[in-house]
């Protein structure tokens, strides 16, 4: 619950003046949460912008009533729902812990009001928000220029213990495929030896 190892995580992006490290001091709160529990629930509105200390989580939405995972975070990572938080477009994803998780959390309104007031918070938000578009093209050239094992061998180097944090069904849901065809895919090349 150490302030300090926020504004470490934070500072690895931007380095944060004094003052505004007193502000978002003052504006977090630092949560024990447990397995399962929603970050952001759609349609209710996602009103906390969330800053992973230790943990891991989800994130998903229902397409024909069926669960697609789209997104993995894991301790570092920062959460938010970037349509939420200055339109108020309620989220169509979920996203939700995937074992007991130590985040720091910061309201809608405090986010308004230290971009308002900081220029350290106008540049940690852009960083953000360029992050998620950058691991969104990232992905989209994956897709269509990466072998599916070439993929899985990617999301590994990215979240090293993810096996043990979620299900082999959200693993193949997040590559496109069935947990069947991941199955077969990790069994041939454990033959391979590759």
């Amino acid at each position: 619950m150490d302030v300090v190892q926020l504004f470490g995580i934070l500072s690895d992006h931007y380095p944060l003046t004094d003052s505004f490290k007193a502000a978002l001091q003052q504006e977090t709160t630092y949560l024990s949460l447990p397995k399962n529990h929603f970050l952001i629930e759609a349609p209710r509105p996602a009103e906390h912008v969330y800053l992973l200390q230790e943990g891991f989580a989800a994130g998903y939405i229902f397409e024909d009533g069926e669960k697609k995972i789209h997104s993995f975070w894991g301790a570092g990572d920062i959460i938010l729902n970037p349509h939420g938080c200055f339109e108020k477009v309620p989220p169509i994803e979920f996203v939700q812990l995937t074992e007991q998780s130590n985040v720091w959390c910061l309201s809608q309104t405090s986010l308004k009001m230290l971009l308002d007031s900081f220029q350290d918070a106008q540049r940690l938000y852009r960083i953000v928000i360029g992050r998620y578009y950058v691991l969104s093209q990232a992905r989209l050239f994956d897709v269509q220029h990466k072998t599916m094992w070439q993929r899985f061998q990617k999301l590994l180097q990215q979240f090293p213990a993810l096996e043990q944090k979620v299900s082999q069904e959200y693993i193949a849901s997040f590559l496109g495929i069935t947990p069947q065809s991941l199955s077969r895919m990790k069994r041939e090349h454990r033959k391979q030896g590759s």
